[in-house]
């Protein structure tokens, strides 16, 4: 069931400004994660400040449904540090609820594991247990959509791994809907829904996860998700539902994705679609770095245009600097770009 409707939204700071962003549209439904993803400055946060009626659009609509109750987890500066655990939670619900059963605040301790904690003042909180804190204050007042900006940047990586998958998990047993803006591409990757990709004013895709990253629909969104070797060519024929393109390594036929005109194209493909082979090769070239990468590492080839391309490999001992080494991509895991 949608939720909430955002229907050719425009923001711009002045008439002067460059949009934060232009006509952009998108839906939330009930109890999906809908992850923002951007560089720094493209109106991330101005969106949410549309959506909580703190900003007024320059055109554009946000369609809500009935009653729809939108809560923005607010940062640790909006605690009260003179207040207990209990009392910043209470002082939340009642400021909204002036009326409303404090039985709520004992459990949305209970739910958010603050037990034994909601006598004690917050600077006897570790980072993980405030940002619980934020998470149960945002709750406590039942709310049917969730903004939240980068909640998790505050805490390192070792908890942050188990610790934002039970705070979502606890989300999706209630059916909150989330937006969630992050610049982490794992947490984007192992929470989301769908993902929408915001830059130069415009949202330029709204894919699901292994869609944003396997096939993105721009080249700015497809090097923000990763890793990303990029080839440039001429399409020389089509072939139905394929095209053949020709670059400075030779002649390959994949899916047309695209499905337009372009004649130029760059042939897209990940670093763990590029393989190492022991015969044969589609690709040449001699071993310029290793880049580690804990469960993986990267290898950057030298090849003899002088282009470099990556390609990943688990165990990188069987390769060293200076080799040589033959390639192979995975084309139907290779995908075209507009050039």
């Amino acid at each position: 069931m949608k939720v909430l409707a955002v229907n050719n939204l425009t923001y711009n700071f002045d008439q002067k400004s460059i949009c934060q962003f232009d006509k952009i549209s998108f839906d939330l439904h009930k109890g999906e994660v809908l992850t923002l993803l951007g560089p720094s400055g493209t109106g991330k946060t101005t969106l949410f400040n549309i959506l909580t009626g703190k900003l007024t659009p320059l055109s554009g609509e946000v369609e809500k449904a009935e009653n729809l109750k939108i809560e923005m987890v607010s940062g640790v500066d909006n605690l009260n540090w003179d207040l207990t655990v209990f009392e910043n939670i209470e002082s939340h619900l009642l400021a909204h609820e002036p009326s409303a059963d404090t039985n709520r605040v004992r459990d949305m301790i209970e739910i958010f594991g603050l037990e034994y904690k909601d006598h004690k003042k917050l600077d006897q909180l570790s980072a993980g247990q405030l940002q619980r804190l934020l998470f149960a204050r945002s709750m406590v007042v039942a709310p049917d959509v969730l903004l939240l900006d980068e909640p998790f940047s505050n805490i390192d990586e070792f908890l942050k791994a188990t610790l934002c998958h039970e705070i979502f998990e606890i989300f999706k047993e209630n059916e909150i809907s989330l937006l969630f803006v992050t610049h982490n591409l794992k947490e984007a990757y192992s929470l989301s829904d769908r993902i929408i990709y915001l830059s130069g004013a415009k949202l330029q895709t709204y894919q699901r996860p292994q869609d944003f990253y396997d096939r993105p629909l721009s080249i700015d969104a497809a090097r923000f998700g990763g890793m990303i070797n990029l080839v440039a060519g001429p399409i020389t024929e089509r072939k139905g539902e394929r095209v053949v393109v020709k670059n400075d390594f030779g002649q390959f036929e994949v899916t047309d994705n695209l499905k337009t005109n372009n004649q130029f194209v760059y042939l897209a493909f990940r670093p763990k679609y590029l393989k190492l082979v022991e015969g044969e090769g589609q690709l040449k070239g001699r071993v310029k770095s290793i880049i580690r990468h804990g469960e993986y590492d990267f290898v950057e080839v030298a090849t003899m245009n002088a282009k470099i391309l990556r390609f990943q490999l688990a165990d990188s001992s069987k390769v060293s600097i200076g080799s040589q080494v033959k390639l192979a991509i995975d084309l139907e895991n290779a995908f075209l770009l507009p050039v």
